[in-house]
């Protein structure tokens, strides 16, 4: 294969004081100069300030390992909880979208049917 030459300029974001606000999003890509640095950045504070080991990055859920047992991380809500794309990150809201998006109803095409 080809090997590609590491370029600073290319291959790095700048650094963004946003990064380091006091303010910690539930999405990552909420944060100001979105790059691989604010992602690190951010699930490091979450996890360790927080104790945090759930992040949005989008519709995507990143986790990450404690090496412990957290029961926060093990809740179930009477009545269920209502989740919000983007908001409380968490396990049981991925499989909340998951399940979701498989028995909503799907548009029909009816420029197939022939009719």
């Amino acid at each position: 294969g080809r090997v590609r030459k590491f370029n600073r300029e290319r291959d790095t974001c700048p650094y963004d004081e946003h990064h380091d606000a006091d303010i910690l999003p539930d999405d990552v890509t909420q944060v100001h100069g979105f790059g691989e640095g604010a992602l690190l950045t951010v699930i490091r504070r979450r996890f360790l300030e927080k104790f945090v080991n759930y992040t949005y990055v989008g519709d995507i859920l990143i986790v990450v390992n404690p090496y412990m047992v957290i029961t926060e991380n093990v809740r179930i809500e009477e009545p269920a909880k209502a989740y919000e794309l983007g908001k409380d990150p968490c396990i049981y809201a991925t499989g909340h979208f998951a399940y979701w998006a498989l028995i909503k109803p799907k548009p029909m095409d009816l420029a197939k049917d022939g009719s």
